[in-house]
């Protein structure tokens, strides 16, 4: 007799589970934004076997408002693979700011805007951005990639004429 002890209990369950409205087990924030960043060691803005990982940069990630204002959703540093990520987000749009501990700071180029047949993205691979940076892959950044017409693919994430939206004495490094 006590074998069937549980049954009333695991009928409860069962009944009280198909009463949920559907979608309830679902996260109510089921967005994410990764990527990586990379010493660029040989300074051509891809990351290539002669690169390494960059473990404990600083990633900020925004929330852009409908107002245009920003509201700072968290920060993370990089781990010893150079990855970050931000998780249970929801639904929205955001930027990404690094805060390279060369002392620069640099956002994604484009607002990223996670929706329900989009809710994760994957951004590509940075590279740590030395306090020339604009020395170094200004060229790159103007210069097409071989057969696309466009300029390096992993540049084109970063906003480099126009870096991350930062106060204070910080601002002046980045004036051109």
């Amino acid at each position: 007799m006590k074998t069937f002890a549980f049954l009333p209990w695991l009928l409860a369950v069962l009944v009280a589970g198909a009463l949920l409205p559907s979608g309830y087990a679902q996260s109510e924030n089921p967005g994410a934004i990764s990527g990586s960043v990379f010493n660029d060691a040989d300074k051509d803005a891809k990351n290539d076997d002669e690169d390494t990982a960059s473990e404990g940069q600083t990633v900020k990630l925004y929330r852009i408002l409908p107002d245009g204002s920003r509201q700072l959703v968290g920060t993370v540093k990089t781990d010893a693979k150079g990855n970050y990520s931000f998780g249970s987000l929801p639904l929205g749009t955001y930027t990404v700011v690094f805060e390279f501990t060369t002392g620069v700071s640099v956002e994604s180029a484009k607002p990223i805007v996670l929706t329900p047949q989009a809710p994760s993205y994957v951004q590509g691979s940075v590279p740590v951005l030395p306090q020339n940076y604009q020395q170094i892959y200004g060229p790159l950044a103007a210069t097409p990639s071989p057969g696309t017409g466009l300029g390096s693919p992993v540049l084109e994430v970063l906003n480099l004429r126009n870096p991350a939206n930062v106060t204070g004495e910080e601002v002046s490094r980045f004036q051109p």
